[in-house]
Formats: C-alpha cells, sequence, structure tokens
C-alpha cells in the first residue's frame, strides 16, 4: 500500500517527561527508520509515524483535538487523543490500555500494547531492538491462478469453516477454531474455487464451506471483523 502522511504530528503543548533511553523498532527483522523506542512510568512505547508508516498504514492528525487517526482504507481504523488513555478499534467504543498516549519532541508515543492488543501482533525485545512480527512474510502464497490450492495446511491452521450469514457488505463465517468472524467483502479480496478460477464474491451463500487466509488485522468487536487477503470456495 501506498505509504501517505495526511499531516506531520505536531508538538502540542509542554509535557513534562523524563530522560529516556531511546531504542529502535524492527517489523520482522527489518529496522524502521527514524524509528524510536522508550520508556514512560514503566511502560513500553513506540513512536507512531514511522511505524505506523512501515505498516503500509495512513496517518492523520485533528489538531483541534489532540486526535490521530490510523487507518488502511478499508476496517483497521485506530483512533486515540494525546494524554487520554482511550483507543478505539474499528470505532468501538474507547478501551483503556497500558497508558494514554503522549508527544515527545514533536513525536507521538503510544504504549506496544497497540500492536499486541489492537492488531494482534507479537513483539520481542533482542539487544535493544523491539522487533514487531507480524507473520506477513511467514507463508508462501498459495493461491496461484490456474493451480488448485493446498486447503490441507490452511485447514491445519484453523481458517477453515463454514458461512452462517450474509450482508451486501460481510460475510458471517464461523471458524472451525477461531469461532464467529466478520469477513469485510472488500474488492481486494482474491476468490477462487478449489481449481484456482475467480469466484464472484456475491455468489457466496449461507452454508457455503470456505477457506480463509486473514488479513494481518482483526478487530476487537464481537464477532472480530476481517479484512481477508483470499478466500476459497469449498462447495
Amino acid at each position: 500500500m501506498k505509504k501517505k502522511l495526511l499531516c506531520t504530528l505536531a508538538l502540542i503543548g509542554a509535557m513534562s517527561t523524563s530522560a529516556f533511553a531511546a531504542t529502535s523498532a524492527a517489523i520482522d527483522g527489518k529496522i524502521v527508520d527514524n524509528s524510536s523506542v522508550i520508556e514512560e512510568n514503566g511502560t513500553t512505547y513506540i513512536s507512531v509515524r514511522p511505524i505506523a508508516e512501515s505498516l503500509g498504514l495512513d496517518v492523520e492528525w485533528i489538531g483541534e483535538t489532540k486526535t490521530v487517526i490510523i487507518s488502511n482504507g478499508g476496517p483497521l481504523y485506530i483512533t486515540f487523543s494525546i494524554g487520554k488513555n482511550g483507543y478505539t478499534f474499528a470505532k468501538t467504543s474507547p478501551m483503556p490500555l497500558s497508558g494514554a498516549p503522549i508527544v515527545v519532541n514533536s513525536a507521538a508515543y503510544v504504549p506496544t500494547d497497540v500492536l499486541t492488543e489492537l492488531l494482534s501482533y507479537k513483539t520481542e525485545e533482542n539487544d535493544n531492538i523491539l522487533n514487531i512480527i507480524t507473520n506477513s512474510n511467514s507463508q508462501e502464497d498459495e493461491t496461484t491462478s490456474g493451480q488448485a490450492v493446498n486447503t490441507d495446511k490452511i485447514k491445519a491452521d484453523g481458517y477453515a469453516g463454514i458461512v452462517t450469514e450474509v450482508s451486501d457488505d460481510e460475510i458471517l463465517f464461523n471458524d472451525s477454531v477461531r469461532g464467529e468472524v466478520r469477513l469485510s467483502k472488500s474488492s481486494n479480496v482474491k476468490v477462487t474455487d478449489l481449481n484456482g478460477n475467480t469466484v464472484d464474491i456475491d455468489s457466496i451463500t449461507v452454508d457455503t464451506k470456505l477457506v480463509v487466509e486473514y488479513g494481518e488485522a482483526m478487530t476487537m468487536s464481537i464477532p472480530p471483523l476481517n479484512n481477508p487477503v483470499s478466500i476459497v470456495v469449498c462447495k
């Protein structure tokens, strides 16, 4: 996704901060340029802009309310306001995390549980580098056009299930492991049959068996909402 910054984050008011021992962040082992990791009151914080952009996300700053919006043009939509410990995901009610967003040296920072709790990523720290694990490169694309999909591997990962409800915008999918998941009927979703032939997503009906490759982010709503990468129809 083309990286885009809608407005540079500015310093909002004078904030009293202590001296931080800053480290860098990496995504799947690759260092993120200009990233910073700091400690505040025992909580680990990450710089918002460089990390969000490196994840392919858009960042918008609303100066009037000191609010940051992070989105991907689809179901991923996170908002938070500087100094307020409340984070929304997909326009849900604000939820508290380990600390409120802060501004240091004109940059916005959020606690790392924005990554783990809201985006379902894993993190690990080695040699003063915080590594964000997205698993985006851990799986080869198995939906090459014209070739049969190896569904056994995906089923083993718990991505197989059955459709229980369909609307104009979403598919309610009963994952055999995760339970109910709402699938966005985005035009970007690759939908095929078992032989790799393209299938119209609107042809999917109740009781259709699917194999789903989920997108990276799953909302915290109940049921969670996901923008899938691909769907295989197993009628």
